[in-house]
């Protein structure tokens, strides 16, 4: 359930970063997306300590709502609450992140993601 890297792509607008994210995606191991999972602007410090079972659940249901709402796209909470609570490690934002985006774009065939962001490059630390 793990990916084998993670990229973020931001920028401003008209700087070619959606042509470059649908290239990326043409590669047969990665998935790269735009807009939708957004971590960064949804979720990072907003459901501290992200390390307690009721906020992770909380971050993934509004999540999951959004997700739907927005983009008719399902994520199945389950598998990332129960890989969680198998592992037994230390829950952190970038954990979360990986787990959410490999749930919902890595499969068999796709071990990388990467996500195009508007405008997060003051984000990068974090990200990193």
């Amino acid at each position: 359930m793990y990916s084998k890297s993670q990229t973020l792509i931001t920028g401003v607008y008209r700087t070619g970063t959606e042509y470059l994210t649908q290239l990326i995606n043409t590669h047969r191991e990665i998935s790269a997306t735009m807009y939708r999972v957004n971590v960064l602007r949804f979720i990072y410090n907003k459901y501290n300590p992200i390390e307690d079972e009721k906020n992770y659940t909380k971050a993934l249901k509004e999540l999951k709502e959004r997700l739907q709402e927005r983009y008719k796209l399902d994520i199945d909470i389950n598998n990332i609450i129960e890989h969680i609570k198998l592992k037994k490690v230390k829950l952190t934002y970038g954990y979360l992140y990986d787990l959410i985006m490999s749930e919902l774009y890595l499969d068999e065939n796709k071990s990388h993601w990467a996500e195009k962001n508007q405008l997060l490059w003051r984000e990068i630390p974090q990200f990193i």
